[in-house]
């Protein structure tokens, strides 16, 4: 594989790369990321009344009279961790630095000891963007929910993960993706006020949360009276990105269970690309797998590689 610089082949392959402040940062595959702080709401308490069994989140069900989605708090198996949101970051974020420094023998840039620092702040927004939004002005983690199952899914997989210097099949990689995507849910049903997608009960996402400076671009700014939860758009429909990060309106988050992404060239939601279809993240590849070639093209594979990755810490 050609050599490329770590930090840039990062940001392909873990869809986080933290830059200061919140938004205005780019990389070399038009991939914008927003570091998530260690946020400024009441961290909510303990879920013990999230919903099902941590697959992809489903659609919209009864509303109580705050204006949340009643269909998200089914009771789940009484197993592994009952995370908070807060918590959940952390562990996230811990398992994916650990299973780094262990695939790098301890070692970082230049054979120097691993960096947990220069971890931390590569992977800001989390594991291929999980929690970025919470990092945008106004969110609440009072209206965001975390299901057990899936959050200890994740966090399984992310300790156990392939290590990204010898390869990860793209299989394993949706899968995880998968399962820390499921791992937290919004609370606010269609209708309701929000700041972030993350806010929004499932098939939802926040219109007017994010306004762009140019449809389908990154650069914009998050708008200080929040927007409202609106339904997802759906294949062929009209889209735009809703975040400084990876999120879209064709599915949660951009997380793509939907199947689709939101093109932002067409500025529609359009199928997940196959292998060989020039592509900027992971997320919208069929395979979970964006890799750099030899040639220097940017391709959706069938695993995603960097031997150089160590050097980023």
């Amino acid at each position: 594989m050609r050599k490329f610089s770590a930090v840039t082949v990062t940001t392909v392959l873990f869809g986080t790369l933290a830059m200061v402040g919140i938004g205005i940062t780019a990389c070399s595959v038009s991939v914008t990321v927003t570091p998530a702080d260690g946020g400024t709401d009441a961290a909510a308490t303990p879920d013990s009344s999230s919903s099902d069994s941590g697959s992809s989140p489903d659609g919209c069900g009864a509303v109580d009279g705050c204006g949340k989605d009643a269909s998200t708090e089914d009771v789940e198996p009484d197993v592994g961790v009952a995370y908070t949101v807060d918590s959940f970051k952390a562990a996230s974020d811990t398992s994916l630095c650990d299973r780094m420094e262990s695939c790098c023998g301890g070692l970082g840039s230049g054979g120097a000891p691993f960096n947990r620092a220069n971890c931390g702040q590569n992977f800001g927004g989390g594991f291929e963007n999980i929690t970025a939004q919470l990092a945008i002005p106004g969110v609440s983690k009072d209206n965001i929910g975390v299901r057990r199952v899936a959050a200890n899914a994740c966090v399984q997989a992310l300790t156990a993960l392939s290590c990204l210097n010898a390869g990860i099949p793209g299989t394993e990689y949706k899968a995880a993706i998968a399962s820390c995507y499921s791992a937290l849910y919004g609370k606010v049903a269609a209708g309701g006020a929000c700041h972030g997608d993350i806010e929004c009960s499932p098939g939802n996402y926040c219109q007017g949360g994010f306004v762009s400076n140019t449809p389908g671009s990154r650069l914009g700014s998050y708008a200080p009276s929040g927007g409202t939860c609106a339904p997802l758009k759906a294949l062929g429909d009209t889209c735009d990105v809703t975040d400084m990060a990876s999120g879209d309106n064709c599915s949660t988050r951009g997380a793509a269970e939907t199947g689709n992404y939101c093109n932002p060239v067409s500025l529609k939601c359009e199928p997940l690309l196959s292998v060989g279809s020039t592509c900027s993240s992971n997320l919208i590849c069929a395979n979970g797998a964006c890799q750099y070639t030899d040639t220097g093209d940017v391709l959706c594979s069938t695993a995603v590689k960097d031997e150089y990755v160590c050097e980023a810490f």
